[in-house]
């Protein structure tokens, strides 16, 4: 086929590029993005500040933390929770007070009502009864009109639907004192959190040195390098960081490599590889639902 001019619109084919061009003009349908390694964490990255530990925590269901930066979200976590707990009280004073005056506002309705029947009781014979029964006359009768009395002023248009009180008062939910990881929103204890050792590919260079290089660590059982496409595992008893590869044969040989301490399949932990809030580990792409054109 050969090449088509810049504005040539001849073709009977709608093209790719065609399609994604009107779909973002349009703003109906789903938008697609694939997302590039930048927007993906790396593994040895802290959960929380997303760079490099100096000091890495891994949590019983593979998540790293930085041993500063967790300790400083559970603190502030902690702060979060006296301020959100100063605001429900103050939250639920308010409405106490709310509950208290309708009370007496109820109270004086019924009051008035009370002595506006007692004013206008007669008495009367009903037909074809000797029996003297009372009665209430012009008893004034609530409108259930959205326009009438103190109501009109409220309401916007008589058309539109009369809320509740309730609804305007809003609900504050009472605080969960509980300290939860970020990315499952489970409990976060920094008591169950393990230290973590990996190993470097150089021994010889510095932090700084490891953290500006892209591989920066190596299984110590099988010296292959660890990135976001290969499956790590974490040994409690040695607190080390091998490859996924290995573990089964650690688990039949039933001792750990690097200290030859008794391993159970229960020392063993999976950890989480690279993902943000963007991506995931093999979900590079983010996606954007709108609403799907109408047709008639």
């Amino acid at each position: 086929m050969t090449r088509h001019g810049k504005n040539a619109t001849a073709s009977s084919v709608y093209s790719y590029s065609e399609r994604k061009k009107d779909a973002a003009a349009s703003g109906y349908g789903t938008l697609h993005a694939r997302l590039g390694a930048d927007s993906v964490k790396p593994f040895d990255c802290c959960c929380i500040s997303l760079q490099p530990c100096r000091e890495p925590l891994i949590s019983p269901d593979g998540y790293i933390f930085d041993k500063e930066s967790v300790l400083k979200y559970i603190l502030h976590r902690k702060d979060m929770y006296a301020v959100e707990m100063e605001a429900y009280k103050h939250h639920m004073k308010i409405l106490e007070e709310k509950d208290e005056t309708k009370r007496k506002e109820l109270e004086e309705e019924a009051k008035k009502k009370f002595a506006h029947n007692e004013r206008h009781l007669v008495s009367a014979i009903e037909p074809g009864s000797s029996e003297t029964v009372e009665r209430l006359v012009d008893t004034p009768e609530e409108s259930i009109s959205n326009m009438s009395g103190d109501k009109k002023n409220k309401a916007a248009s008589f058309w539109g639907p009369q809320f509740s009180e309730t609804l305007s008062n809003g609900t504050v939910v009472k605080p969960d004192k509980t300290v939860r990881n970020p990315y499952t929103n489970k409990p976060l204890k920094y008591k169950e959190l393990m230290p973590v050792v990996f190993t470097p590919i150089d021994n010889s260079l510095t932090h700084a040195q490891v953290v500006g290089s892209q591989n920066r660590y190596m299984c110590p059982v099988t010296r292959d390098v660890l990135t976001n496409s290969t499956k790590c595992a974490y040994l409690k008893p040695s607190q080390r960081v091998v490859s996924a590869s290995c573990v089964e044969m650690i688990l039949k040989d039933g001792v750990d490599p690097i200290n030859g301490k008794e391993i159970k399949e229960s020392d063993i932990i999976s950890m989480h590889r690279g993902g943000t809030g963007f991506a995931r580990t093999n979900m590079l792409k983010a996606n954007v639902y709108r609403p799907n054109m109408a047709t008639a």
